[in-house]
């Protein structure tokens, strides 16, 4: 006996060489040159068996070979006696029944002579992948790696943002305030200048290196690790009720830290009306910056719990947002069909790589935007334009939103960069009063929590416009801007008439 593999190769020539001896030994036998015992093997069925089966061969050998009696004999008979089977294999057909018990026997215990059946666990990648994609515990590991993740780039993006910012603050901006103005001889512009190269880089280091870096080695670590094809599958029914495959939890939820990377993220969704969804719920999920500048205007004046309330708002609102865009973009969302990629480890070199050119993208994309809208606020600040800005929306924004005139103009500004609606309105109120003011001196607490509603929902920055045009065009990105401003004054002026502030 030997042990075979045909996959391997392993044992075959010994096998096919054992074939061709026994063949040997039984032409021999046929000519008689050899002992019938040395190649005839032993016989399958039981005595009283094998004695029934020679029987019934003999009586169908033996039956009678005349036209007349061939009519009505046996049709195994006949068989016989027309050379089409042999007398012992019509007798097996016959006693099929008596045979079929035995012959499994026999199969099984040849079976068992050859197969060597080893009792292995289940590998953990297996198991991982298989609780991956069941409700429990597949559900509460979804959360778990979103909360992961969402607290990753906060807290990494955070710390990065800080220690950039400390460093340029230190090393970079004296340098640049005292170089602009030796070459921009005219104040104002030179101050205009430097909300540019100085603000602008600064909020490009603040936001581009630390969230969206941090964001995008995340993702290619997900994806690399084939957890990723797991949540789709998992999150699928949840999401499709918005329109959106399951693979769209991941950057909808991360957007929850910064919506430049989420917006880029969608590009693992397949079709076009995927990705205007995604994109769409994206911009409307409050980041990190929105969601500092809830709970700083709310939290201090009207209690932690009025915060929270704000955030449910925003959250309604992009649910009812994406319930609106599935019914009103063309398309159906296609069944989801995808090769579910087993749960490995990260291979560190392909996460950098894939992190690096997404990120490099988006510095390219999102700088001309970031030091050209920052020049354009630091011309309208300089100028003190941002007064006739007032003066033109101040009727509007306080019949509509029942907020003072700089309120809106702060909103209009945070375009730029959301966390200047805080900032911009805390200067604009110290402007304003004449004094420095707080919040709570500007608007009640019931103005701050519509202001709050309004600039997480309104247009989004300039880094999130241009990511949207790069992914799915300008005509695309104004029209989700142009929504989510619609979204904001609409929900802004319901929750001004029901809180009482018009």
């Amino acid at each position: 006996m030997h042990v075979t593999c045909g996959r391997a190769g392993v044992g075959v020539d010994a096998a096919v060489s054992d074939a061709v001896a026994l063949a040997a030994q039984r032409r021999a036998v046929r000519a008689g040159t050899r002992s019938p015992r040395a190649s005839v093997p032993a016989p399958v069925y039981p005595y009283p068996v094998e004695q029934a089966l020679r029987r019934d061969a003999a009586e169908l050998a033996a039956a009678p070979r005349s036209l007349g009696a061939a009519a009505v004999a046996d049709p195994l008979a006949n068989a016989v006696t027309d050379g089409v089977v042999s007398a012992r294999g019509a007798a097996s057909i016959r006693l099929a029944a008596a045979l079929d018990p035995h012959r499994w026997s026999a199969a099984a215990s040849w079976a068992g002579q050859v197969e060597r059946r080893r009792a292995v666990s289940e590998p953990l990648a297996d198991r991982a992948a298989r609780w991956a994609t069941a409700p429990w515990p597949g559900i509460p590991l979804f959360l778990g790696v979103s909360l992961g993740a969402f607290l990753a780039v906060l807290l990494v993006g955070g710390a990065l943002a800080a220690l950039l910012t400390s460093v340029w603050s230190a090393a970079v901006s004296p340098v640049l305030a005292a170089a602009v103005p030796a070459v921009v001889p005219i104040p104002p512009l030179a101050n205009a200048v430097l909300w540019a190269v100085d603000g602008g880089l600064l909020g490009m280091l603040a936001v581009g290196i630390p969230y969206v870096l941090t964001f995008y080695l995340l993702l290619a670590a997900l994806e690399d690790s084939g957890y990723l094809t797991s949540a789709a599958v998992l999150m699928d029914r949840v999401f499709g009720v918005l329109g959106l495959p399951g693979r769209a939890a991941i950057p909808v939820l991360a957007a929850a830290g910064c919506n430049v990377p989420a917006v880029y993220g969608t590009r693992v969704l397949r079709t076009r009306r995927e990705r205007v969804i995604g994109a769409f719920l994206v911009t409307l999920v409050p980041c990190s910056a929105r969601s500092a500048v809830v709970v700083a205007a709310v939290a201090p004046f009207a209690g932690p719990a009025a915060a929270l309330a704000a955030f449910g708002v925003v959250a309604a609102v992009t649910v009812a947002a994406g319930l609106g865009a599935n019914a009103l973009i063309p398309g159906r969302q296609p069944a989801l069909v995808l090769e579910l990629a087993p749960l490995r480890a990260p291979v560190p070199r392909h996460v950098a790589a894939k992190a690096w050119w997404r990120f490099r993208a988006f510095v390219v994309q999102a700088t001309p935007f970031m030091l050209a809208g920052s020049l354009v606020l630091g011309l309208v600040y300089e100028a003190g334009w941002w007064q006739a800005v007032a003066a033109a929306i101040g009727p509007a924004v306080e019949w509509t939103l029942g907020l003072p005139a700089i309120a809106g103009v702060a909103i209009a500004f945070a375009f730029l960069r959301k966390e200047l609606a805080l900032q911009l309105l805390i200067a604009f109120a110290a402007i304003e009063l004449g004094h420095s003011a707080g919040l709570g001196e500007l608007m009640t607490p019931a103005q701050l929590f519509v202001y709050a509603v309004v600039a997480s929902v309104s247009i989004p920055c300039v880094a999130t416009l241009a990511a949207l045009r790069s992914e799915l065009g300008g005509r695309t990105a104004l029209t989700i801007a142009g929504s989510t401003l619609a979204l904001a004054i609409g929900c802004g002026a319901v929750l001004a008439r029901i809180l009482g502030t018009v």
